[in-house]
């Protein structure tokens, strides 16, 4: 084992303790202590405007990806969501008894949790998974990716913040100030569980780390328009969803299977919300911006990357009309021979 190696194990492992230490007194929690955690997470910080704003416009500063609109709202009201979904589910003790099987189900903490933070969603990405931290009564250990290193470390001090507010430990809730792929593989062979939130060779990286985990990367979502569909209604919510944030989360509207008897009439709705149709030659521009060296590789250029289409557009060497926020290229294949 090199120095180097040696320092990435001890750096981790001091970590982990720390975790341990804070995730022992919580595992003593009981169900009301829990609730009251959670919700304090979400009343101090999701649903305090002021540091929301704060952390969403240093997340667009640092980042430099979405918008700092619908990272306000992404804060503000996904965290409420996941707030009031788990809210009144049972975390201690005996959750669930089956009487005429003879059975209970009986919660009990995985322990330290490694979760790895996309850059994508780094403001969000902490509170989100504090919530779920607490109820469970586990630590987590956040590795956030470089770009959005500070972003997490303030998000992360909030939460330690709240923790210290309502006397429970602040190290419930660390973060890998200096991240390194290094330091994120020793992350994900000492902690008891991870989550991987980012591109695939990351949730690969996780589901072979030898350690419990759960994935999740690239989004497809299609979307499927045919003539049962209001089609001004399907344009405007595929816009909605396209462009929040930018297209930063991977759970956006990603292709459109349209229905031969309503594809004019659905293109002419995509026209009206500021879409933008491209030719065959446009479309190639935009294919060699996003994936310069395809067919070698399908490996996207990261400025393209939760980018405002003025910026997609100059960088493809495209003309496109003022206030456009979609780009729409045709396509009958699939697979990999069609990188769209």
């Amino acid at each position: 084992m090199s120095r180097n190696d040696s320092d990435t194990t001890a750096y981790i492992a001091e970590l982990i303790s720390r975790a341990r230490k804070a995730q022992k007194v919580a595992e003593g929690f009981s169900q009301r202590k829990v609730d009251e955690l959670a919700a304090a997470i979400t009343w101090e910080i999701a649903a305090n405007d002021e540091l929301v704003k704060e952390l969403a416009e240093f997340s667009f500063e640092e980042c430099q990806l979405g918008d700092i609109a619908s990272k306000i709202a992404k804060v503000s009201g996904k965290c409420r969501g996941i707030y009031f979904d788990v809210k009144n589910v049972k975390t201690v003790g005996i959750a669930e008894e089956i009487p005429e099987r003879g059975l209970a189900r009986i919660t009990k903490p995985v322990g330290v949790i490694g979760s790895l933070v996309p850059s994508t969603q780094a403001e969000m990405h902490p509170v989100t998974q504090a919530i779920f931290v607490v109820k469970a009564r586990d630590a987590v250990i956040f590795s956030p990716h470089p770009r959005g290193k500070l972003t997490t470390l303030k998000a992360t001090n909030l939460l330690r913040s709240v923790m210290k507010k309502y006397d429970a430990p602040e190290d419930l809730f660390l973060t890998i100030e200096d991240p390194s792929v290094e330091r994120t593989n020793e992350l994900m062979k000492q902690c008891d569980l991870v989550i991987a939130t980012g591109g695939q060779p990351m949730v690969r990286a996780a589901h072979s780390s030898g350690t419990p985990a759960y994935g999740v990367g690239a989004g497809n979502a299609i979307i499927i328009v045919d003539k049962t569909a209001d089609l001004a209604d399907a344009a405007t919510k595929i816009k909605a969803s396209k462009t929040f944030d930018l297209a930063a989360g991977c759970s956006c509207d990603n292709s459109v299977v349209i229905h031969e008897s309503v594809y004019l009439d659905m293109i002419t709705e995509f026209e009206k919300i500021g879409a933008h149709l491209l030719n065959a030659d446009e479309k190639e521009k935009l294919k060699k911006a996003i994936w310069p060296e395809w067919p070698a590789n399908h490996v996207i250029n990261r400025d393209i990357v939760a980018s405002p289409v003025s910026n997609i557009a100059k960088l493809a060497g495209l003309d496109v009309p003022e206030g456009t926020c979609l780009l729409l290229v045709e396509e009958d294949k699939t697979g990999e021979a069609s990188p769209f």
